[in-house]
């Protein structure tokens, strides 16, 4: 199962949300996801207004009462990354997305 998760995610360069690198696929990819950056994030479903996407990363996320969460314009998402990635896991409605790719903070 797991290298068909693997292969899944490498084909379609997205990264699956509720990855747990200890259970999934073992830890040797855990320094992979962890290297790995976001080049794309995205809402989706109904937001419960929390606001803990922008705890999370205020860098790359702006709220208003109006619109709720949206992905600040000209937020370097590269640089955000593992603060995106500890905002879609605490996310309670699940709504954050995002698509990864390998290029790491060094290569940019």
């Amino acid at each position: 199962m797991g290298r068909m998760l693997r292969a899944m995610a490498q084909e379609f360069d997205v990264f699956p949300l509720t990855f747990e690198p200890e259970m999934a696929w073992g830890r040797c990819y855990e320094r992979e996801w962890v290297a790995m950056k976001v080049k794309k994030v995205w809402f989706e479903g109904d937001c419960v207004i929390c606001t803990m996407c922008v705890e999370e990363a205020p860098e790359a996320f702006d709220f208003s009462e109006d619109t709720g969460p949206q992905v600040k314009d000209g937020a370097d998402l590269a640089s955000c990354s593992e603060g995106i990635k500890q905002a879609a896991i605490v996310c309670p409605a699940q709504r954050i997305k995002y698509d990864l790719s390998n290029q790491s903070a060094t290569d940019a």
